[in-house]
């Protein structure tokens, strides 16, 4: 399954009640082994997966399981379990007017019943060789992978059916990370930044991560054009100092304000982050463009800003699949600090 067709897969089959879908391929997308094993500095481990309401339950106290059995391990930097709940516009270039219009599309259409909740999870590590001895992959198959399957109502009740629930499974790498102090791209910095992550489920941030796909041959250059988009998308505000209507005294942090429907306001991200795979499959690359920020309007307002649009355009010319951006609400983070 091609990585990007996993969103799209969600409404192809339904069944009565829970109405979700199964797919029986492993999308283990990473088929170019040496890659992974030559890596060099921090990786993170990610999932995406589909699941049933009634195995939620079962999986969060799987992930504080690991939680605490990987705490103690000072090569383990940190988790963070992410539900997707909507969708942004901005991303599609639609008309200004439709900014955050399907901001809890999902949330909602898993309590319509229509669709399974979505899931990301980041698992973050040192080093590949402290990923491996942690065993994670093991760990995902026979603790999650049981509980992605289909359930069907019957006589009023979900009941597990033998239909499996496909799932992505990757390995990356950070390029580029910042924060509102400071752009981040060396792995020492980086894995201060992965240690202290911002998106604690108590702040009721909004994180988006954009799928994208690009050959693999311009792997390079393009890593040389994202840093640049990263900066803008991490240092840029409305209003500005440069804004007729900036006021200091609304804005003294000089972060921006708030993003609203009637405004094109918005605060900088809280963080931003550049997630490359580091194996390539089948000649084309996977990327997660990661951001965390204070509200949704904050983010489709910054998609608006010409800065972004201007520097973005290079960035977009390499884009063979996507872009994909889902909303997501953490449910799960830990910081092994």
């Amino acid at each position: 399954m091609n990585r990007r067709d996993f969103f799209g897969m969600a409404g192809v089959a339904t069944l009565t009640g829970l109405n979700l879908v199964s797919c029986t391929d492993d999308s283990h997308a990473d088929a170019t082994v040496n890659e992974l094993d030559e890596h060099k500095g921090p990786v993170t481990a990610f999932y995406e997966f589909r699941i049933a309401g009634p195995e939620n339950n079962a999986l969060l106290a799987a992930i504080d399981a690991l939680g605490t059995t990987l705490s103690s391990n000072s090569d383990f930097l940190g988790i963070a379990l992410k539900n997707v709940v909507g969708d942004s516009t901005m991303t599609k270039n639609y008309p200004d007017d439709l900014k955050g219009v399907l901001k809890s599309a999902y949330k909602d259409a898993f309590a319509a019943k229509k669709l399974p909740l979505f899931y990301s999870l980041f698992i973050r590590f040192k080093s590949v060789d402290a990923m491996k001895a942690a065993n994670i992959e093991d760990w995902f198959t026979s603790t999650i992978k049981p509980m992605l399957f289909v359930y069907a109502i019957k006589n009023g009740a979900p009941v597990k059916t033998p239909l499996a629930l496909d799932y992505y499974e990757g390995f990356f790498k950070t390029v580029a990370a910042g924060d509102r102090g400071a752009i981040y791209t060396s792995d020492a910095d980086i894995l201060k930044f992965q240690s202290a992550q911002k998106d604690n489920p108590v702040e009721n941030y909004v994180t988006v991560e954009n799928h994208i796909t690009i050959r693999d041959e311009h792997t390079d250059e393009f890593n040389q054009k994202v840093v640049e988009l990263l900066k803008i998308a991490q240092n840029t505000f409305r209003p500005d100092l440069n804004d007729s209507d900036y006021n200091s005294a609304i804005d003294p942090e000089g972060i921006g304000q708030a993003g609203a429907q009637d405004n094109k306001y918005y605060r900088k991200a809280m963080t931003t982050e550049i997630l490359q795979n580091i194996s390539a499959t089948g000649g084309t690359r996977n990327y997660i463009m990661h951001g965390v920020w204070q509200s949704v309007m904050d983010h489709e307002n910054s998609h608006i800003d010409l800065r972004f649009r201007q520097r973005s355009g290079p960035v977009g010319t390499y884009i063979i699949a996507g872009p994909v951006e889902p909303f997501y609400e953490t449910r799960k983070l830990l910081n092994n600090v």
